[in-house]
């Protein structure tokens, strides 16, 4: 008799949930970034990425946010999985910005807050490692920095 326990694994991504490449407009982003620093200043998230063979360095400031998490990806792997399955591993390992919608996320959010989420966005940005998910009004403002 084996001691290994096998485990089921959960659909993470519903069957409504939708993720979508976002492209943040700005000209010369590329490829996978690591994700350097995660500032909290209430209400705005400033996220500092670096570019893995690169290393051209962005700020994407997300100003009126309501929520957001930042999760080493160990701890995403059914998540992973799923996009790997719905949508082939180059859409995650390739690029870091994502907008997704009718998210499980938002969804706890809205229930969570009585509704009051509900006109709101969940971005997620996919660094090596961590994986940020963010809730705000309106796309980021992206700066590339030296």
């Amino acid at each position: 008799m084996s001691n290994i326990m096998k485990v089921e694994q959960p659909r993470i991504i519903g069957k409504d949930e939708k993720w979508f490449k976002w492209d943040p407009g700005i000209n010369g982003l590329s490829g996978k970034y690591h994700l350097s620093r995660l500032v909290d200043k209430m209400n705005t998230i400033d996220v500092y990425l670096s570019h893995k063979t690169t290393n051209q360095k962005i700020k994407a400031t997300f100003n009126h946010t309501w929520a957001h998490r930042n999760t080493y990806e160990t701890f995403r792997m059914f998540l992973i999985s799923d996009l790997f399955d719905l949508y082939g591993d180059k859409f995650y390992v390739e690029w870091s910005f994502f907008r997704v919608e009718n998210s499980s996320y938002m969804k706890w959010l809205s229930v969570e807050s009585a509704g009051l989420s509900d006109n709101l966005t969940h971005f997620v940005v996919m660094g090596i490692d961590f994986i940020v998910d963010i809730v705000a009004y309106e796309e980021p403002k992206i700066k590339i920095y030296k």
